[in-house]
């Protein structure tokens, strides 16, 4: 049975059912790779992980692909764009960079004072 997803994905880009089936296949497979869960314990998480792989191997955006979300907002082009564009970067520390163990950090902000010091 053919997902919603892959039918809507289909018909905003133009591309066969299969051919999309076939993407999403394969973006759940890496998603399941990559978080070591099996499909049948997917968390939403792990839905919209396939769910933006697929985009990117489709190489679009869902607001790209679908201009009447530009309409539907009432926003000015340049915010729009502004909101997508910041829409594709997670800012959020749910998964912040840690240093490996043994590496000194170092504050980028401290060096600055340091040389304004001199």
């Amino acid at each position: 049975m053919i997902s919603p997803y892959v039918k809507k994905l289909s018909r905003e880009t133009g591309k066969s059912e299969k051919e999309i089936s076939d993407f999403w296949e394969k973006a759940k497979k890496i998603a399941s790779e990559t978080f070591g869960v099996k499909e049948d314990d997917f968390s939403t998480e792990h839905y919209e992980f396939a769910i933006t792989t697929v985009k990117n191997m489709l190489g679009l955006s869902e607001e790209v692909v679908n201009p009447s979300n530009f309409l539907q907002s009432e926003l000015s082009a340049k915010d729009y764009i502004e909101t997508v564009v910041s829409g594709s970067f997670s800012v959020a520390d749910k998964n912040p960079v840690i240093p490996p163990k043994g590496k000194k950090v170092v504050d980028l902000d401290d060096e600055d004072e340091e040389e304004e010091d001199k």
